[in-house]
């Protein structure tokens, strides 16, 4: 007969359940500490694309020069797209000022997210030797 108590090298059952327990503890925090890093990681691109956007529709804005009219609008990027737009003309105290506004809205897991600036734009009348009346921002 054969003598198995030497030189046998394994794992006992006692080892094998015990691991497996500190594994039962340890794991599900782990996969959800990853499972919010995705999360937020979604979360911080969709913030990015809305000030990249909110850049773009605001100087959209700018390129039309002194805007005429008071008032509001909205609009989309694209059909379809998640991102929409909306802005805001406001007279202020001081005559040829006005205040713009302009926000991207989303939709994140049910609730409305919002970024927003804003700026003031001026009408300026140039009245010097060869140029009148010109408008800019």
């Amino acid at each position: 007969m054969r003598d198995f108590s030497r030189n046998v090298r394994g794992f006992t059952l006692v080892e094998i359940v015990a691991s497996l327990a500190i594994l039962a503890v340890a794991l599900p925090p782990l996969m959800n500490a990853f499972s919010r890093g995705s999360h937020s990681e979604a979360r911080v691109s969709q913030r990015i694309t809305a000030f990249y956007l909110l850049r773009y529709q605001m100087e959209a804005l700018l390129m039309e020069g002194y805007p005429q009219e008071t008032g509001e609008e909205d609009g989309e990027f694209e059909e379809g797209s998640r991102y929409r737009w909306h802005s805001e003309v406001q007279d202020t105290e001081t005559e040829g000022l006005r205040l713009l506004t302009v926000s991207i809205i989303w939709d994140d897991a049910g609730q409305e997210q919002t970024v927003s600036v804003n700026t003031y734009v001026a009408e300026h009348q140039v009245t010097s030797e060869g140029q009148e009346g010109q408008q800019g921002r």
